[in-house]
C-alpha cells in the first residue's frame, strides 16, 4: 500500500474504523481468555463497531456497484431497433 492510498482510506475513516474494530475487538478476546469477566457495555460497543465497519463497507460498495438508469422508454434507438428485428426474423423466419 502506498501513501497516497493510505491518506485516501484514512479520510474514507476506513483505517480508523478497522483500528477501533481490532482494538475493541482484542481486548474483548484477551478478557475472555484471561477469564476475566467482560463487561456488557464493551461487547455493546465492539457490536455497534464492527456493525458500523462491515455496514459502511457494504454501502460503499452499493454505491460503486450502481449502473446508470437506463434510459426513457420513450427514446428509441435505431441500431438496437435494428438488431431486435434481426433477431425477431431470424427466430421466427421457419
Amino acid at each position: 500500500m502506498n501513501v497516497e492510498t493510505f491518506w485516501t482510506l484514512f479520510k474514507e475513516n476506513v483505517i480508523i474504523q478497522a483500528v477501533l474494530a481490532l482494538m475493541f475487538g482484542a481486548t474483548v478476546c484477551y478478557m475472555y481468555t484471561a477469564q476475566l469477566p467482560v463487561p456488557m457495555e464493551l461487547v455493546a460497543i465492539l457490536s455497534i463497531i464492527i456493525g458500523y465497519f462491515f455496514g459502511s463497507k457494504t454501502q460503499n460498495a452499493i454505491l460503486k456497484a450502481q449502473l446508470p438508469a437506463p434510459p426513457d422508454e420513450g427514446i428509441e434507438d435505431p441500431r438496437i431497433e435494428g438488431l431486435i428485428d434481426q433477431a425477431h426474423d431470424a427466430r421466427y423466419d421457419d
